[in-house]
């Protein structure tokens, strides 16, 4: 299909020259040294009102006479008839992208990786990415750094990799009508998507249940059904999700096999069901409840209670938690609960009318912060506790024999204290009544005194408690 796409591209350039040349010819004649195609006059000199005719002859150029194994004299042919700069950018990063395609399936992508699994295979992975670098670095030399500005075909397509025990043993020509089934879905999903997203909304879950539809239909054309069944197993939509449904049970290549074979029809059902009315909301329980069955059957009970915890976004996240923290399974479910109790506490203060956007935004961080710590500590991953100095104990409070003559606030500078301290560690005392001996308590100095403070009255004044 990018062969094809090339030679539209070239096709329509060289129309677009034609139309030029003749939008460009004098309507009163034309010189043989400015246009290839010569202006002939008519024989006989016979004209319609006294003007020549003009013949064009068109310049015919073949693809080969373009088309150069070397990239940077492919591009100065383009140019050479005139090919806009963004149609030269175009067929060129179709060509690489469709060069390093192959590199990818040739020598990234093997038999033997374990396409049941959600995450993927790192060796895979690295090869993958060394690929595109290498791809990316090619462009930027070949077009120049801003090459991909602006460029919508600046990704390299999505490699359907046809390997497998069936997939790799298909025809040349099977490989590249599947390849080619593939990367339409591709692109009309991904205008689905893209368009919602420019209106602000979610995808029309029906429509792209006809794109995976007519998919099928598609490959079913070129695929016999058991290689039918091994392209949707490894490449759907369906699998995909099942995949990350199943991540953290470790379930074995047979377990997903048979798990797609006995809910596929169960989802394409519910694929299919548009609507809200009562009447749909009944059918899709009872499809959820069939799908479910079937996968309780295969994993077992307990398996099971597992995997229903996993479709659940709070279980999901404390499950990652404790894999990531490598805490014991034994720290899921009090994780579990401590999500469940923020997202219900998230849910109050967002729906609080009294609360301005302010006071929201600073619950909120409290909030988290506060999940983060318990469940820090829950999964182990709370530092230890800073040492405490131990504190203190209080001092016990000064006795001072009141001698007569005195104030109140000199005797509270005598003490580094202050007359209002000094009333309240004696409730019963009259400022304006002091009796000569009478025994005040002087709260204990937290500090020492300053050192340009001098005691008027010397320390023999204070006497021990009675």
């Amino acid at each position: 299909m990018l062969m094809r796409m090339r030679m539209f591209l070239i096709a329509s350039v060289g129309l677009n020259l034609v139309l030029a040349i003749t939008l460009l010819v004098p309507r009163h004649g034309v010189s043989t040294n400015n246009l290839a195609g010569a202006a002939e006059p008519n024989p006989g000199g016979d004209s319609t009102n006294g003007k020549p005719k003009v013949i064009l002859r068109r310049q015919f150029f073949s693809w080969d006479e373009l088309e150069s194994p070397d990239y940077q004299a492919y591009i100065k042919n383009l140019r050479d008839i005139g090919c806009p700069e963004s149609t030269i950018r175009d067929i060129i990063v179709a060509d690489i992208n469709q060069v390093y395609a192959k590199k990818k399936q040739n020598q990234a992508l093997t038999a033997d990786q374990q396409w049941w699994r959600k995450d993927p295979d790192p060796a895979v992975t690295g090869k993958l990415n060394v690929l595109d670098q290498e791809r990316r670095a090619t462009l930027a030399n070949l077009l120049g750094p801003d090459w991909d500005a602006n460029n919508p075909t600046n990704q390299s397509p999505k490699v359907v990799a046809l390997n497998g025990p069936m997939l790799s043993d298909l025809s040349p020509d099977a490989k590249a009508s599947v390849q080619e089934i593939a990367l339409r879905s591709q692109q009309q999903t991904a205008a689905l998507v893209d368009a919602a997203r420019e209106q602000n909304i979610p995808p029309d879950s029906a429509e792209l249940a006809k794109i995976r539809e007519q998919t099928r239909q598609d490959l079913s054309k070129v695929l016999n059904p058991a290689q039918l069944e091994e392209f949707l197993l490894r490449y759907s939509q369906t699998a995909t999700t099942l995949r990350t449904e199943l991540q953290s049970l470790n379930v074995s290549a047979d377990e997903f096999r048979n798990i797609f074979r006995t809910t596929d029809s169960i989802e394409r059902q519910l694929q299919s069901l548009t609507g809200n009315d009562s009447t749909t909301a009944q059918q899709r329980a009872q499809l959820q409840q069939q799908r479910d069955l079937a996968i309780r059957t295969i994993l077992g009970a307990d398996r099971f209670q597992t995997y229903q915890g996993v479709r659940d976004a709070s279980y999901a996240d404390a499950l990652n938690a404790a894999q990531q923290a490598g805490a014991p399974a034994t720290a899921v479910q009090p994780v579990y609960q401590i999500n469940q109790a923020t997202a219900q506490e998230q849910s109050r203060i967002q729906n609080d009318p009294t609360l301005s956007d302010e006071e929201k935004a600073s619950q909120l961080a409290a909030i988290n912060q506060q999940q983060k710590q318990a469940s820090d500590q829950v999964l182990g991953l709370a530092p230890p506790p800073a040492p405490t100095t131990p504190t203190p104990p209080p001092l016990p409070p000064l006795i001072y024999s009141y001698r007569g003559g005195e104030t109140l606030d000199q005797i509270a500078l005598q003490y580094g204290s202050t007359i209002p301290e000094i009333l309240g560690a004696n409730p019963n005392l009259n400022p304006n009544v002091i009796q000569r001996g009478q025994r005040i308590l002087i709260p204990p100095t937290p500090s020492p005194l300053p050192s340009y403070y001098v005691p008027r009255t010397p320390p023999s004044i204070l006497s021990s408690p009675p």
